[in-house]
């Protein structure tokens, strides 16, 4: 009973006395700070429930008690940490989807086929490109006993009802699948992140590039080989992947990270706007791309070696005045290694992540610009309708 007590008083003390953390490194999220005490929230109950939340967040060592527990799961043999599922070979794979989501597409296909007739009326070019998403091309290694490929069977159904009548429509996952084994794809990926590296982004870029020289009236170039870049590598750097920072980077791991860089072409010569285009918002394109790299970081993110996720960013490139092609490319993160790569074709570059938008519908946002082209830039499991909720109808 003395060791109980003691534990609790210790601990209780250690929470009045230590410094709060406002957020969680690991979860990503904001922790819950210590409540106002007034009469009235303790007379209906707030403060013991802000309390209770505030506690449990801020409880002494908390990284190192989910830690172990995260450390007794694999102990015990469990099938997930954490609902993660750690291969033989330290590839970290997602609890696969319990469920296929017909229904949440048809609606997403809805507001896609609404916004195909508005590009058709408008006569500005309408592409999506679907970017082959790690679980659904890889051969999951999950125990028999486990049931998968919901995420495939999804996939599989947005593809067959995209609009297609004035869209043009990418899916990236055919082409990887036909020129590529397992054990190439698995080189196109990271170990310990949800998202493809460098190389499988590279091969992406190569095919949106072949996509608009054969469809695109503002499009005539060369096709990119990899000639063309140099690839840059930090092996010193300790990259620290989104499945891997979960389970607390507590997974071995080989990943490096990488970026390509034109030989023939400075990013330098771009004007790069962490926002609209703006005198203010103005910035060099390494704080936006990169932007943690060589930094001295314990870890090193997808976000920090490419282009975070940002709500607008607008990009000219002065080289293409005279051609004055201006595109819009609305994204998801997979996009994120492809933002300067593709700045250097279009005289103005704008991306636009839909997550970041909520205060302003993209038909709005298309009205007020004067773009030639649409593209969207999806990873293959980003399906459901509030990433295509162009008219806010669901807020």
């Amino acid at each position: 009973m003395i060791i109980f007590l003691g534990f609790i008083f210790v601990v209780g003390a250690y929470v009045v006395v230590s410094t709060d953390k406002p957020v969680s490194f690991y979860e990503n999220r904001a922790l819950a700070q210590k409540p106002p005490v007034t009469a009235s929230s303790v007379m209906n109950g707030e403060f013991s429930k802000g309390f209770e939340t505030y506690f449990t967040d801020q409880f002494a060592a908390r990284d190192v008690w989910v830690s172990s527990y995260m450390n007794y799961q694999k102990l015990t043999n469990q099938t997930y940490y954490l609902n993660h599922y750690v291969a033989n070979d330290n590839w970290i794979y997602p609890k696969p989807m319990a469920y296929t989501a017909y229904s949440s597409i048809d609606q997403s296909m809805a507001y896609l086929k609404e916004l195909e007739n508005y590009t058709k009326e408008k006569n500005i070019e309408f592409y999506f490109f679907s970017l082959p998403e790690r679980s659904i091309l890889l051969e999951e290694p999950y125990p028999d006993y486990i049931k998968s490929g919901n995420e495939k069977l999804n996939k599989d159904y947005f593809a067959e009802t995209i609009p297609k009548e004035y869209l043009i429509y990418t899916n990236i996952e055919d082409q990887f699948r036909a020129q590529y084994s397992q054990d190439e794809i698995k080189e196109l990926y990271f170990q310990t992140d949800h998202h493809w590296n460098i190389d499988g982004a590279f091969a992406g870029y190569q095919t949106i590039i072949d996509t608009f020289n054969q469809h695109s009236q503002y499009f005539d170039e060369l096709a990119v080989t990899a000639d063309h870049f140099e690839k840059q590598c930090f092996p010193e750097e300790h990259f620290l992947g989104s499945y891997n920072k979960q389970l607390y980077a507590s997974v071995p791991t080989t990943d490096v990270a990488c970026t390509m860089t034109p030989i023939n072409f400075d990013y330098n010569e771009l004007e790069v706007y962490a926002g609209e285009i703006r005198e203010d918002l103005k910035v060099s394109y390494q704080q936006i791309y990169g932007k943690d790299v060589n930094k001295g970081l314990e870890y090193l993110e997808y976000a920090g070696v490419f282009t975070g996720d940002h709500r607008e960013i607008n990009i000219i490139n002065p080289a293409k005045i005279d051609e004055n092609s201006k595109v819009l490319f609305v994204k998801d993160s997979y996009a994120n290694p492809l933002t300067m790569l593709l700045s250097q074709h279009f005289y103005q570059t704008t991306f636009y992540d839909m997550r970041y938008n909520l205060d302003r519908s993209l038909f709005d946002y298309i009205e007020a610009n004067d773009f030639d082209m649409i593209v969207f830039l999806y990873n293959d499991i980003t399906i459901f309708p509030s990433m295509y909720d162009f008219k806010l109808e669901l807020q």
